[in-house]
């Protein structure tokens, strides 16, 4: 596990700004998520929420209150069910770059237990982290025809598959896995596979969502905003 984790300025816009608006333990958790214990860089984790309630001490319907504002927002996504927390935002401010970086995301990625949000976060990757996107589709290839399945290419299709959201049997964290050397074989051809991963690629970044291309932070608007009130400069009232 890493020691530490690159965290963005960019993370405090308006938009985040306007979390405590709707609930004040908002901001909160995702500043909690992004920095807590149970993390990796990737984003995608393993975290009870009994886990947030005993780091923070929020009662546990204030979390679920707090988690309900941030996916609304598109902060995060979690499953209740496998206890996986997504956050959508991880990839755009940190993404893995270069062979090993990238074999041990490839590796913390595949420890994540069973969750649909995991081929979410390979849609996200796709559009943050074209690299690794293509490791994990090497790695997981039924990940990979799941999160590719209504991509076709050249007329070709495999319906609607779509992931299994039974629960684990167990609460405990996942044990330990390397990445096997040899990946097993999908049940399409590979080379379908990564013509369909380039064509998501492609057709997922011509269509960022909006919040992606917010306007930039004015924080002197955001403050006459906030208090109804001029703001003065030593030049005169702006």
């Amino acid at each position: 596990m890493a020691s530490y984790f690159l965290n963005s300025p960019n993370l405090f816009d308006r938009r985040f700004a306007d979390l405590r608006k709707k609930d004040p333990n908002a901001q909160a958790l995702y500043l909690y998520q992004d920095r807590c214990r149970h993390r990796n860089s990737e984003g995608i984790f393993w975290l009870p929420l009994s886990y947030v309630t005993a780091d923070i001490g929020m009662a546990l319907q204030e979390v679920e209150g707090a988690m309900k504002v941030l996916e609304e927002a598109g902060y995060v996504n979690f499953d209740y069910q496998n206890d996986v927390l997504l956050d959508r935002l991880a990839l755009r401010f940190f993404k893995p770059s270069g062979e090993k970086q990238l074999k041990g995301a490839v590796r913390v990625f595949i420890q994540v237990p069973e969750s649909p949000l995991k081929v979410e976060f390979l849609k996200l990757a796709f559009i943050y982290a074209s690299d690794f996107a293509d490791h994990l589709v090497e790695a997981c290839p039924e990940l990979a025809a799941t999160a590719l399945a209504n991509n076709p290419i050249d007329g070709v299709s495999r319906g609607s598959d779509s992931p299994s959201t039974d629960s684990a049997e167990s609460k405990d964290p996942p044990s330990d896995q390397g990445v096997s050397e040899g990946y097993p074989e999908p049940e399409i051809p590979r080379e379908e596979l990564r013509a369909r991963a380039k064509h998501l690629r492609d057709e997922l970044s011509a269509e960022v969502t909006p919040e992606d291309e917010e306007e930039e932070y004015d924080p002197v608007a955001h403050l006459k905003s906030e208090l109804g009130a001029e703001v003065v400069w030593r030049g005169g009232v702006q």
